[in-house]
């Protein structure tokens, strides 16, 4: 050791790119120690060798590799144990770039339907002024493709303050413990009776009540994910609190007997703008589908 150049903290701080309070660190958790000791002046001073030791910390903090893999490297410095650990190392990235992308779609994926919202709440907004009818008014058919869904189903009696609120919790909770990836709002299907929601006037109707979210990508050891099946319907759109949407299924159930459409007695709402993104219930907005007699939501 003699003959092997020595650095002070300072100068290898400088040297290596790396903080003092970096260095000080590492040698209190004997990780990288100053191999040389003054005892004059009680310094301590770093050998040569030791500046490829401390870039190799350097580089593998980095990569983001937990510093107590960093301080086994340092003790089984080969190429193999190398090897193995970045491969490790190339797979945590690999998912993290991955969930990194999954929660940017998502995030887009919201971005995109406010922005479609807010257009559909500034034209009800400007037909209210101009006492014209309302987007509610307007019907049209769609036809929906068959997806994957997770879902939770209650048969029982129902309460809109307690029921619905629940399953989506359960909802929630399914989609969290098995990992599951979503696109778009929360749904509900009324498979027996939608009306019956409106008819809680003692706080409590019976009601088939499902609960669900679309799936980017099914799961087949998910007992609540299933294919749903594509579907016709009477589409339309109510803007305000959802216990205001019975005069939306009166003016939908008229239209589709004018147009000589029969109804299955099933619906869906989707709810894109509603509780959980805003505390004005003036600007929840609802999309309402009444499937075709003929096609089934169950």
């Amino acid at each position: 050791m003699e003959n092997d150049r020595i650095y002070s903290v300072g100068h290898i701080a400088q040297l290596c790119s790396i903080s003092v309070k970096q260095l000080r660190y590492l040698d209190v958790k004997e990780i990288i120690i100053p191999a040389v000791r003054d005892e004059n002046n009680k310094y301590r001073y770093y050998t040569e060798k030791q500046i490829e030791e401390i870039l190799l910390v350097r580089e593998m903090k980095q990569l983001g590799i937990p510093l107590q893999r960093i301080a086994y490297l340092l003790h089984n410095r080969n190429v193999e144990t190398l090897r193995q650990e970045l491969n490790q190392r190339l797979v945590k990235a690999r998912e993290e770039v991955e969930r990194a992308m999954a929660n940017y779609d998502k995030t887009l994926e919201m971005v995109m339907r406010f922005i479609a919202s807010k257009d559909l709440l500034s034209a009800a907004e400007a037909k209210t002024q101009k006492n014209e009818p309302t987007a509610d008014n307007e019907f049209h058919l769609v036809e929906v493709k068959s997806r994957g869904v997770v879902a939770t189903r209650y048969q029982g009696l129902y309460s809109a303050n307690k029921t619905f609120i629940a399953r989506r919790a359960e909802l929630y909770g399914i989609i969290e413990k098995y990992g599951l990836e979503t696109s778009g709002p929360n749904m509900a299907i009324f498979h027996d009776g939608y009306m019956n929601q409106f008819h809680d006037t003692l706080g409590e109707c019976r009601i088939d009540l499902e609960v669900c979210m679309v799936l980017k990508r099914m799961d087949p050891h998910c007992p609540h994910c299933y294919t749903q099946k594509g579907f016709c319907a009477v589409a339309g759109v109510h803007i305000g609190h959802y216990r205001h949407l019975q005069p939306l299924y009166q003016a939908m159930e008229k239209w589709a007997k004018e147009q000589d459409l029969h109804l299955s007695g099933d619906s869906l709402e989707e709810y894109v703008i509603g509780a959980t993104h805003t505390s004005d219930e003036a600007a929840y907005l609802t999309r309402v589908f009444m499937p075709l007699a003929g096609f089934s939501l169950g």
